[in-house]
């Protein structure tokens, strides 16, 4: 019998592409940056997560704060990227 058990957790982070500005500043101020700003003091926390194209591009380009974050978080191996092609309109 074990006694541990081990629990595998991926956390996608979709908005769609051609959503508007306001929406994805929204998402990252009340839910994408406050979770990985829980998840920070939480080390011993460990998972995957998944941004879609476009919400990858917005936090790339428009919210350094939490681009930053998931950067020291994927840097202490405390993340692990899951990624996808971004499909982005010409």
């Amino acid at each position: 019998m074990a006694d541990r058990l081990n629990l595998l957790l991926a956390v996608h982070n979709h908005q769609p592409v051609g959503n508007f500005p306001q929406v994805f500043e929204r998402a990252f101020r009340e839910c994408y940056l406050p979770f990985f700003r829980i998840l920070e003091r939480h080390p011993r926390i460990r998972m995957t997560v998944h941004f879609s194209g476009p919400l990858l591009e917005s936090m790339d380009g428009r919210e350094p704060e939490c681009a930053e974050l998931v950067s020291v978080l994927a840097g202490r191996g405390q993340i692990e990227l899951l990624a996808a092609a971004s499909m982005s309109p010409s």
